[in-house]
């Protein structure tokens, strides 16, 4: 289980965070590689699949020359995905299993497991199974005077707390 966060304030700065583990029905472990990343001029979160986020890390891909939109990044991740054979298929149509936040160019998005593209209408968003109670703290702390990272950690101390499987310390980067 995970949770990440993107949050942008007016100024178009942009804070990601999550956790940093990987767990199952059975145990959680803490990972030394992180769910947030910097790939390129792309801030890349990911929650599912750990292959899938590997598979995303600059020493296994880069975005195709010319991607310059979100519609182009999710379709290079699709391929890139496809070559490196983690792509599922459900009644014919590819699936990944994950869910990815891009942040570029000012923007936040989300890459959903089938490949769709969502431009959340918020300066905030979050995946995984804490998403709820993130988006409900983000929410909350609108207008606070919190930093973006201070606003982004208790978001994601929401999610640990009522999320089995997620839990600090946390991974936060800013941009």
């Amino acid at each position: 289980m995970s949770c990440v966060i993107a949050l942008r304030n007016s100024e178009g700065n942009i804070c990601m965070g999550a956790d940093i583990y990987a767990s199952s029905s059975e145990e959680i472990r803490r990972r030394q590689d992180k769910k947030v990343f910097q790939n390129m001029g792309l801030r890349i979160g990911f929650s599912g699949s750990i292959r899938v986020g590997q598979c995303l890390h600059p020493d296994l891909w880069t975005p195709k020359e010319g991607s310059t939109n979100i519609i182009q990044i999710a379709n290079s991740i699709r391929e890139h995905l496809a070559e490196m054979g983690t792509l599922m298929s459900e009644s014919g149509t590819d699936a990944m299993d994950a869910n990815i936040i891009i942040c570029m160019n000012g923007g936040i998005y989300e890459i959903l497991e089938d490949f769709q593209v969502q431009v959340p209408a918020e300066s905030f968003t979050a995946i995984g199974a804490g998403k709820s109670y993130a988006l409900g703290s983000l929410f909350t702390t609108s207008g606070s005077g919190q930093t973006l990272k201070e606003r982004v950690e208790k978001a994601l101390e929401a999610a640990a707390y009522f999320t089995p499987g997620i839990r600090p310390p946390f991974s936060i980067i800013e941009f």
